[in-house]
């Protein structure tokens, strides 16, 4: 018969096992997984800007203001891929003003390291439309990306929104 005391000595001595075999498991599940962030973690521009957006938890960001916002919004990933993209997912509903977004980068220097140019949307829907960068160069430089994003003002009552945005591996 087995005492209770040996019995808590066998599970004792399992833990560090167990213990071990997670922490091997975990972080190769970790990097497997890259982020998407609710446009409620983009910050204004400045404090002027600030005034002009609202935050929701359900659709992100938005411009409630009658002159566009531009917002700032940090660029998570895991720095272990080479071939990722950036995204965001805007809803422009604005007629004739589109929103517009980039990405740029700093190495660990904090030296400007690289630049996407800008994209825009296209026309007013309110429905979210997808914006990408393709090939951000993670590797080469471990560069620290942020998203600037212009936000159209509001148009008869309806809001533009950044909705959410991230990165991912390239298809």
């Amino acid at each position: 018969m087995t005492r209770p005391t040996e019995k808590k000595i066998a599970v004792l001595r399992l833990v560090p096992a167990l213990a071990l075999a997670v922490g091997m498991i975990t972080p190769s599940a970790a990097f497997a997984w890259l982020p998407y962030q609710s446009g409620a973690a983009c910050m204004p521009k400045n404090s002027t800007e600030a005034a002009k957006v609202e935050y929701d938890h359900t659709n992100g960001l938005g411009n409630k203001s009658t002159s566009n916002a531009t917002v700032y919004c940090p660029i998570v990933y895991s720095g272990s891929e080479g071939s990722t993209y950036a995204e965001v997912w805007i809803s422009d509903q604005h007629p004739t003003a589109n929103a517009t977004c980039s990405v740029k980068g700093r190495d660990r220097k904090g030296e400007f390291a690289w630049s996407s140019g800008n994209v825009s949307t296209s026309g007013a829907s309110a429905t979210a439309q997808a914006m990408n960068w393709i090939s951000l160069p993670v590797e080469e430089y471990m560069i620290a990306f942020t998203m600037s994003c212009t936000l159209p003002p509001v148009s008869n009552g309806k809001i533009s929104r950044l909705h959410n945005f991230g990165v991912d591996f390239q298809d």
